[in-house]
């Protein structure tokens, strides 16, 4: 399912920074096709009972029909240059995917949703559900986006335009948790021990391993040397692997996977008692479901992210995977685990997210005016990936001063606070850093941006 979810974050993206229909189903432009058959190929490995597999073929069958109609009729009916009193006429004649429809496959699949609340359900249910529902309700987003632009009325326009922000809410309303929890749950699979054992033939082995029971007990990575003997350290050694392999879930990206071939790849894992057999069979039969798990997560994300645009319709994107750091009280961006020592904190070390949740920022767009009461001018650190004001004197952990050339412009909403170290009671290093604590406590206890999404706890 991570493909389904990969070409949505795509789609989403295109659909809430309001790219035309033209570009988003012209030639090149990620699309919606063969979800059909794609589900039809992994609902045999997801689902059980035959009903319930085809329930799931019937949803994506809808799906697949809206997306033709979209991509097909309405986009060919636009290209006639028909004027916006007949796209109106079309929207609503019976060429149009009824949203009774639509809405009736969106309430079946919260029905699958709900139901694994309460009860064990095939692993990987969680996942294809919420590939489908993201589907369906970008859809419906959609449909209203589309009705909006032609409306014969400003009233029409202005209820079509909150029909499609309510869809958008309320898919997020229902679907946020069951998400983050599922990705929040798949990394709590890691386990991880180490300790000095005796094998049968008398020797000590300092050892260290890291367990994924998603993949069975015995899905194991080790490494292991003499006790007493040098060359590496064990410990050392699997921790690389522990981090990279978190990453790698959280986000799927290139690098993370990078990380952890190379992490694999030390020798240390080919040490005594090992042989390389545990890391050779990981990597044959666990690390492309790692991968696969982590694509579907970071497009899960960035889909969510998209619809919370649409939500709130704030000109410009959303961003998740900030976290906050338990050490100095500051937002930074990136996977909330130690890694390769670039999130450097004022505090000391990195920075360390302990049961922070996954925070949204929105960034502007480039010609766009901020929304009253929000505040931009926020930008991102590329020395030590703090979130910084941009408008104060600033002073970065790394060295000098934070640098935001590589930055959005991110834009917080809220009440005003102190912004210079003698209103804050503070040094100048520090005074950004007590005043983002103040706001970020702020947002989360009233709920503006930044978006707090629930059942995301990461532990550093």
């Amino acid at each position: 399912m991570a493909g389904l979810m990969e070409v949505l974050s795509d789609f989403s993206t295109l659909v809430g920074v309001g790219t035309t229909l033209e570009d988003i189903f012209g030639g090149g432009t990620p699309t919606l096709q063969d979800i059909e058959s794609e589900l039809t190929q992994e609902v045999a490995t997801v689902f059980f009972g035959a009903q319930l597999q085809a329930e799931v073929i019937s949803a994506a069958a809808t799906l697949q029909t809206v997306r033709d109609f979209f991509a097909i009729d309405y986009l060919n009916e636009k290209k006639s240059n028909v004027a916006a009193a007949d796209l109106w006429a079309f929207l609503n004649s019976p060429a149009t995917p009824a949203l009774s429809d639509i809405q009736q496959v969106a309430e079946t699949v919260d029905g699958w949703l709900s139901a694994t609340d309460d009860q064990p359900a095939p692993r990987d249910m969680i996942s294809t559900a919420a590939s489908i529902y993201l589907g369906v309700y970008l859809h419906l987003c959609l449909l209203h986006r589309e009705r909006a632009s032609v409306a014969p009325s400003s009233g029409q326009q202005s209820a079509d335009t909150e029909d499609m922000r309510e869809y958008a809410r309320k898919a997020l309303r229902n679907i946020q948790s069951r998400v983050m929890n599922r990705i929040a749950n798949r990394i709590a699979c890691l386990s991880y021990v180490e300790g000095v054992v005796q094998e049968s033939a008398g020797n000590q082995l300092d050892r260290a391993e890291i367990t994924d029971s998603w993949f069975g007990d015995s899905n194991s990575l080790r490494s292991t040397i003499l006790v007493g003997e040098s060359g590496w350290d064990p410990s050392t050694v699997l921790h690389r692997v522990w981090h990279a392999y978190r990453r790698l879930l959280w986000s799927g990206a290139d690098a993370d996977y990078n990380e952890l071939v190379a992490a694999l790849d030390d020798r240390g894992m080919g040490g005594a008692g090992n042989n390389y057999y545990d890391r050779d069979r990981f990597i044959a039969n666990s690390l492309p479901g790692v991968r696969a798990f982590g694509h579907w997560a970071a497009s899960a994300r960035s889909v969510m992210g998209s619809l919370d645009v649409i939500a709130t319709g704030f000109p410009g994107t959303a961003q998740d995977d900030w976290h906050l750091c338990a050490k100095c009280g500051g937002l930074y961006y990136g996977t909330g685990f130690p890694d390769d020592g670039t999130k450097r904190c004022p505090a000391g070390g990195q920075h360390t997210s302990s049961n922070s949740g996954d925070y949204v920022l929105h960034s502007l767009s480039p010609s766009a005016t901020a929304p009253a009461g929000s505040q931009p001018g926020w930008s991102w650190c590329s020395k030590c990936y703090v979130l910084f004001f941009n408008g104060n004197r600033s002073v970065c952990p790394t060295g000098g001063a934070h640098d935001p050339n590589s930055s959005g412009n991110y834009c917080l909403s809220g009440a005003m606070f102190p912004r210079t170290p003698s209103q804050a009671g503070t040094t100048a290093a520090n005074a950004e850093r007590c005043i983002l604590t103040q706001m970020v406590s702020a947002f989360v206890r009233r709920g503006p941006s930044p978006t707090r999404w629930p059942g995301a706890e990461i532990t550093g």
